[in-house]
């Protein structure tokens, strides 16, 4: 199991609640507390942040896509999930998104 899986799994019996997110090709709820989100486009972290604050004031972040490996090694995709979106979320919470 990944460690944002593991994570996810044990802040959820502890009572938390866990807002997951995933790289996609559009912005979107995909169910409950699961988001989809594209990783090269700054508005979609902002929209993700207010819409995930509507239900969690007290909102509280962990960016884990830079840990593990999700089977793609590509500089590319390495860059996209590690610094940019990292990048794109700071810029959002300093924003004031959330």
């Amino acid at each position: 199991m990944r460690v944002g899986a593991r994570l996810a799994e044990r802040l959820t019996r502890a009572g938390r609640r866990v807002v997951r997110v995933v790289a996609g090709t559009a912005f979107g709820s995909l169910g409950e507390d699961v988001w989809q989100l594209r990783t090269d486009e700054a508005l979609d972290y902002e929209a993700l942040l207010v819409a995930a604050r509507l239900r969690e004031p007290r909102l509280r972040v962990a960016h884990l896509w830079g840990v593990g490996h999700d089977g793609d090694p590509s500089a590319e995709r390495a860059t996209s999930l590690g610094f940019l979106s990292v990048t794109f979320l700071a810029r959002a919470l300093g924003n004031g998104a959330a």
